[in-house]
């Protein structure tokens, strides 16, 4: 009796067989699809998961580069476009000496 459980189970399996599955394999094979289905939507969920961690944490770490480097943009922008001070005596330029203006 052992053996014919066993080659009904393989008959059911193969291809060429053609027979009707017994109960007990339509429930594994259920059990097994379930069992893959679960663990394939975990996996995506921790992808998923773990995916937009990284893209929020991605997204802090510019926002707080940003606010580093702010501060010393903002100084070197206030420096250079500082207007320079005209003294009481020019100094005449090159350009001016060669025309014969000084």
């Amino acid at each position: 009796a052992v053996n014919n459980a066993i080659s009904s189970d393989d008959r059911c399996l193969s291809e060429s067989g053609g027979g009707l599955c017994s109960d007990s394999s339509l429930l594994a094979m259920r059990r097994i699809n379930s069992l893959l289905s679960g663990l394939l939507r975990s996996i995506a969920f921790v992808l998923r998961f773990s995916g937009n961690i990284m893209r929020y944490t991605g997204k802090v770490v510019v926002n707080f580069y940003d606010l580093l480097i702010f501060g010393p943009l903002w100084l070197e922008n206030i420096v250079i476009s500082k207007p320079k001070i005209e003294s009481a005596f020019p100094v005449p330029s090159a350009n001016s000496l060669s025309k014969g203006d000084a």
